[in-house]
């Protein structure tokens, strides 16, 4: 049990990384890091209810769909086949709002959640990577005119 805390320690660690990365790709910084405060829809909408959806969606209902079938069941190393493509409709489903370098680069942490919802056997760690992901995203490069 020990090992599966610290390696979502350490996915919550790589979290901040990933998003640094994801935004000096995208945006700039904000400097305004009260804005959260101001904007309550959007904290609701984009921290907490989009990631629940977008969980729910793509780890519970597609991936769980997946791995109840021999396509999904393949590996390779800590990837199934079943976060694999789960990961690409994730990335391709971002496309519809947002420019291809982000489609891309929000498949780096949906492998993620992807992998701790088979570890966990549950979304509820994709649910609170996700929520965390888009906290510090949000945080550090505010709301996003198109990104």
């Amino acid at each position: 049990m020990k090992n599966i805390q610290m390696q979502f320690l350490l996915a919550m660690l790589l979290g901040v990384l990933v998003v640094v990365v994801m935004g000096y790709y995208t945006h700039t910084f904000n400097h305004d890091y009260f804005w959260l405060f101001g904007d309550w829809h959007f904290f609701v909408m984009s921290i907490l209810l989009q990631p629940i959806i977008e969980e729910i969606s793509f780890r519970g209902w597609i991936q769980g769909f997946l791995l109840g079938r021999d396509i999904g069941n393949h590996r390779w190393g800590l990837i199934s086949s079943a976060n694999a493509i789960t990961t690409l409709l994730f990335g391709a489903i971002h496309l519809v709002y947002h420019t291809p370098i982000w489609a891309f680069l929000v498949m780096l942490p949906s492998l993620l959640y992807g992998y701790f919802r088979e570890r966990f056997d549950s979304i509820t760690p994709a649910i609170v990577l996700h929520i965390f992901y888009n906290l510090i995203y949000f945080s550090l490069f505010g709301v996003p005119s198109k990104i």
